[in-house]
């Protein structure tokens, strides 16, 4: 058997193959998007935009997340991803407790008291997490990796974010009219 009978063979398995069209919708739409943050930006941003696709190509790959690693603690019984998790919480923590502690300006730590609206948003977020099939993270991350039913899911969140963003339709700025309740 010659090596490019072994080559081609081995390209036919299932886990193999590869969507082309796929794979060549998503790369027109990165250098779509790539031109438009050259023309709209400083040319630097198109480095961090690279950076940034194959930093979450590599990391998409690796199948690293962090439902990932509670996902394997759960079923698989392995805390790796977990206590990778813990690390970076760690680290994260010790270099920002003493920026937050150093007096700059402008740099405060987001502080708010627990509440009744913190309680029933945080299990509306999960209801709306388990119909759509993901939070907003998860649902992008999907997306990029193909899944074309969460487009639906990416459509109805986006609809929703862009007025809370933006702060219109709203008398309160952050707040959009679909969530907003009106008294008489």
């Amino acid at each position: 058997m010659t090596d490019s009978a072994v080559l081609q063979s081995g390209l036919q398995q299932p886990g193999w193959q590869v969507d082309r069209f796929i794979v060549s919708t998503a790369l027109v739409g990165l250098a779509l998007l790539g031109g438009l943050i050259w023309l709209e930006t400083a040319p630097f941003m198109v480095a961090l935009f690279v950076v940034g696709t194959v930093l979450g190509m590599a990391l998409y790959h690796g199948a690293f997340g962090f439902t990932a690693g509670w996902r394997n603690l759960v079923v698989k019984k392995r805390g790796a991803g977990m206590r990778a998790q813990l690390l970076l919480f760690g680290v994260t923590s010790l270099i920002m407790v003493p920026m937050l502690h150093s007096g700059q300006e402008g740099m405060v730590g987001a502080v708010a008291p627990i509440s009744t609206s913190l309680v029933v948003g945080s299990f509306l977020f999960g209801m709306g997490m388990q119909l759509g099939g993901g939070c907003g993270s998860g649902t992008l991350f999907t997306v990029g990796a193909g899944n074309i039913r969460m487009v639906v899911t990416l459509v109805v969140q986006s609809a929703e974010l862009r007025p809370r963003a933006t702060g219109s339709n709203s008398r309160s700025p952050g707040r959009s009219a679909f969530w907003r309740l009106e008294m008489p």
